[in-house]
């Protein structure tokens, strides 16, 4: 896929692979989406040594599937990005094809990384994918696909991509069961001294403060979709510059147990 200097890169797979263009619409060949180019490289070497049809897709880093597409005004006049799916994967043909997804090691360690897997997952779905996650072993020294390939060889490799497995259960969408402020205030919940012990008390205020960029408004998201998913009634208060974060909550709703 093409190289954008506004947009997170993707490599093209036509140069790493030969017939990579017309791969892109044959359904019946199996796309494997990895991180980095060299991932993608040596994959690549792999199906042509062991005689498999693949096209490779490095993404450029666990979100490169995602570009900024525009933005947006909130009511003080102030603008934020509003990120979505890459362009270049209007060029890819998904309804009814495999899909691997084989990130980093840390996919399974990192939040963030797992969590820009997860989203993945789901765009590949909404557009028609079979959807398989292959899980690359935490060894020491070993990050990508392609360094357990230098590691532990083909063989070892292939078995990890044929054991590839669907992703977690259907997403369940939590905004069906909203209801409007009107109803929200009109109910009660059971009275009960403690909702999360040592973080959320009966009649009490909780306050978590840290710099920028560590994680907060993941960590007050899942505690909300814990007391929600135990029963408890939850309000969601949104403003126009938070609705990016409505799609960060399905996601919780759908990873928390």
């Amino acid at each position: 896929m093409s190289r954008s200097t506004s947009r997170p890169p993707v490599t093209r797979p036509s140069t790493s692979q030969p017939g990579g263009d017309a791969l892109l619409h044959d359904v019946t060949v199996l796309v494997i989406f990895v991180e980095g180019e060299k991932a993608a490289l040596a994959l690549t070497a792999l199906a042509e040594r062991a005689g498999r049809k693949w096209l490779v897709v490095g993404l450029g880093g666990c979100w490169g599937w995602r570009a900024k597409t525009g933005s947006e005004r909130t009511a003080d006049g102030s603008r934020f990005p509003v990120t979505g799916p890459h362009p270049d994967f209007d060029m890819l043909a998904l309804k009814g094809r495999v899909a691997m997804i084989v990130f980093d090691s840390n996919a399974a360690s990192n939040p963030m990384v797992g969590k820009a897997e997860r989203e993945f997952a789901r765009l590949l779905q909404e557009r028609g994918a079979k959807v398989r996650i292959a899980r690359i072993p935490q060894i020491p020294e070993v990050n990508g696909p392609d360094d357990y390939l230098a590691a532990f060889g083909d063989e070892a490799t292939l078995r990890i991509l044929d054991g590839a497995t669907a992703p977690g259960g259907p997403c369940v969408n939590p905004w069906d069961a909203a209801r409007d402020i009107t109803s929200f205030l009109n109910e009660r919940d059971t009275d009960m001294e403690v909702l999360e012990r040592r973080v959320l008390e009966r009649e009490a205020v909780t306050e978590a403060f840290s710099t920028r960029g560590i994680g907060k408004s993941e960590w007050g998201t899942e505690l909300a979709v814990r007391q929600a998913k135990a029963g408890r009634r939850v309000p969601y208060l949104d403003r126009a510059a938070e609705l990016a974060r409505r799609r960060d909550l399905e996601t919780a709703y759908n990873r928390i147990p």
